[in-house]
């Protein structure tokens, strides 16, 4: 607990400098305050681990400066111990009502001040270790449950399609032209079930510790194209016009299915959001220690709240496309955490009806790393 920062509160100048020569032989940060008015000021300014604080001081005791702290979201968390010369049980009840941690009789003995002192910093270290624990906790319980809700609804549904689907066409319960029509859907459903299906196992795949990207010479242009080729019904379906500034000399040392995926998953959904007619455009910037694979859309741009929801699974953004496309939100929750683990990113700058620009991060790599 060294170098933890602590605030002295007191009006008497002996007071403060007796528990600073106390406090500081242990390394403690100390600052000081010789009234309530100064001390809420400098707890404005800095981060303090613990407060010491005189009770009896002029204008504003030491029970007014507690109980203003505690007003404070981000400061009521300080412990704060009192410094009193009142023994009596009515005064130190008030001090803990306040919301103190405790407290300390003047003259007070260099012994006890410090075990004290050190008892209330680790008791803050551990609650402060404690809270983050359980948010994590709480983190990961919402993404298993977003996790199980993209198996029950968005598998079974489909699933649970094919199979009455399938009895029915088992059963010769339609006319052939019917029967043709209900399998070319099945194909389409069969095909979207296994595109879901294949991102869960990859982002489930990405979320092992075991997970390890491999690097090698990586051709930009072939990647385009790969994407390009796998989703040119969609874009020509939507009639949009499709661009592309990368040359056949652009490449890169990094992982080649990581890179893929993103590409492919973000361009899907910058189809899946621009208008029939409307245009999207790849380029390609390299900075000193990063590259940029840039994909842009005019399309129908997203607000501010579902950007910041974009890469969580605990949070389910969805939208329908502009042909009513549906949708899981999952692709880009598993490129954005593939690229994490090769310290690369996703910048997203959306406007509402204007469009959106999807900056894929890709750091540098040394070929023998």
């Amino acid at each position: 607990m060294k170098n933890s920062k602590i605030l002295i509160v007191d009006d008497i100048t002996t007071n403060i400098q007796l528990a600073a020569s106390v406090l500081s032989k242990e390394n403690y940060m100390i600052s000081f305050a010789k009234s309530g008015e100064e001390a809420l000021q400098k707890l404005k300014n800095i981060n303090f681990d613990l407060i010491l604080l005189d009770v009896m001081m002029p204008v504003m005791d030491g029970y007014k400066v507690c109980e203003e702290i505690k007003k404070e979201d981000s400061l009521k968390d300080i412990p704060i111990i009192f410094l009193t010369a009142k023994v009596d049980s009515q005064s130190i009840v008030k001090g803990f009502d306040l919301g103190a941690v405790d407290y300390i009789l003047k003259p007070f003995r260099n012994n006890e001040l410090l075990a004290r002192v050190k008892t209330h910093l680790e008791l803050r270290k551990s609650k402060k270790k404690l809270l983050e624990q359980n948010s994590k906790l709480e983190e990961l319980n919402a993404t298993k449950n977003r996790f199980f809700s993209i198996i029950a609804h968005d598998l079974k549904g489909p699933i649970g399609t094919l199979k009455q689907a399938l009895k029915v066409i088992n059963d010769k319960a339609l006319e052939q032209e019917d029967t043709d029509l209900l399998i070319n859907d099945l194909v389409k459903l069969s095909s979207t079930t296994y595109n879901l299906l294949e991102k869960l196992l990859i982002w489930g795949k990405s979320q092992q510790r075991s997970f390890e990207p491999t690097y090698i010479e990586v051709s930009l242009k072939k990647i385009i194209d790969e994407a390009f080729k796998l989703l040119e019904k969609n874009i020509n379906q939507k009639n949009i016009c499709f661009k592309s500034c990368i040359s056949n000399d652009i490449s890169i040392y990094s992982d080649a299915n990581i890179i893929q995926t993103a590409v492919r998953n973000i361009l899907s959904n910058s189809i899946k959001f621009t208008k029939n007619g409307g245009c999207i455009n790849i380029s390609f910037v390299e900075e000193d220690n990063i590259y940029k694979i840039i994909i842009e859309d005019n399309g129908i741009g997203m607000s501010q709240e579902i950007m910041g929801n974009l890469f969580k699974i605990n949070k389910k953004v969805t939208r329908r496309g502009t042909e009513k496309e549906g949708g899981t939100g999952l692709g880009l929750i598993v490129s954005h955490d593939l690229l994490k683990k090769i310290e690369g990113d996703i910048i997203v700058e959306s406007q509402e009806n204007i469009g959106s620009k999807f900056i894929i991060l890709v750091p540098k790599h040394n070929k023998s790393t």
